[in-house]
């Protein structure tokens, strides 16, 4: 396992019981680190997609005996136990959310174990503010964006500073934004210096950039590509600090959330409600916990293993 924003590394060397791999990966230690998406709720069956309507109880029991089904007939091919549910595969010795409890898809869970993002963004090119416009929006869009003529064409009209990283969007899409106050890259910008003045961020949702930009206090135009930045822009949009464009829209309606939200100041007050209430927050910090955690519990036998089952050395 490596941790790049701490600069520590931790190294396992496993080393199974030569008479049985079976017994000996049943008594290795093991963590599982990940967002709210990555570490659903221990439930059985494991929950639903909140916020999608198609999305049954009942679909979600069927849908699990089928892979249950399918994983056991794997593991019964290697003589491997069987698997009571798929909620097994999370149960294990240490769980690390890597998120904040406002921010988890499935909603704030009981018991929980929220540390925030162990990751940090890496240095950009700065990118100045260009002159004009009296609000200043940082934009994060790619060409499947949802939406993303209407979008653009809403904040050429908007009358802000704008600087937009979008990788792969073709130049003829972007013709629109003025030069004089839109700034469009394809390299990743240097993003603290712009959010200590960010009047909005707009994206499509990435979990990493929406907690980075709501850390600095900065609301969100979201418009979600998938099913997982779906349920992040739920959580935003819960929480007050942003809005999202959901489906297919006209570019009218574009202006009217991107107004709203740039002239109304209760998405800024939620924004900076999250930011103080998480204020003093380091992945680096964060990361390096986890790691003195799972070296101490490398350093102790699983009950019943043999002692020299798991090795752990920095």
């Amino acid at each position: 396992m490596s941790c790049g924003c701490s600069g520590r590394i931790l190294r396992f060397w496993i080393t199974p019981q030569p008479h049985s791999w079976r017994r000996g990966c049943a008594q290795i230690r093991c963590v599982v680190i990940g967002t709210g998406f990555e570490l659903p709720p221990l439930r059985q069956p494991l929950p639903t997609y909140p916020g999608f309507s198609g999305a049954t109880p009942e679909k979600a029991a069927g849908t699990e005996a089928d892979v249950l089904e399918h994983a056991n007939l794997c593991l019964g091919a290697m003589h491997a136990p069987r698997l009571p549910s798929l909620r097994d595969l999370f149960q294990v010795d240490r769980r690390w959310l890597t998120t904040f409890a406002e921010l988890d898809h499935y909603g704030a869970r009981v018991g929980e174990r929220y540390v925030g993002p162990i990751g940090e963004f890496p240095r950009g090119e700065p990118v100045p503010w260009p002159a004009g416009g009296g609000h200043r929006v940082f934009a994060y869009l790619r060409p499947d964006t949802p939406n993303l003529s209407a979008v653009l064409c809403s904040l050429a009209a908007s009358g802000a500073a704008v600087v937009c990283y979008g990788p792969g969007i073709p130049k003829e899409q972007t013709n629109a934004l003025p030069k004089a106050r839109c700034v469009v890259t394809p390299r990743p910008v240097e993003l603290a210096p712009l959010l200590r003045d960010a009047s909005l961020c707009v994206s499509y949702a990435p979990a990493g950039t929406v907690t980075e930009t709501l850390l600095r206090g900065v609301p969100q135009l979201l418009v979600p590509a998938h099913v997982e930045a779906q349920m992040t822009a739920h959580r935003v949009e819960s929480m007050g600090a942003g809005m999202v464009l959901w489906g297919g829209v006209s570019e009218k309606h574009v202006d009217v959330t991107l107004h709203t939200l740039l002239n109304n100041s209760h998405f800024k007050a939620r924004a900076d409600a999250f930011a103080e209430n998480h204020r003093g927050f380091s992945p680096g910090h964060v990361a390096d916990n986890i790691v003195d955690e799972i070296e101490s519990l490398a350093a102790v036998p699983k009950q019943g293993a043999p002692r020299d089952t798991t090795r752990a050395h920095m």
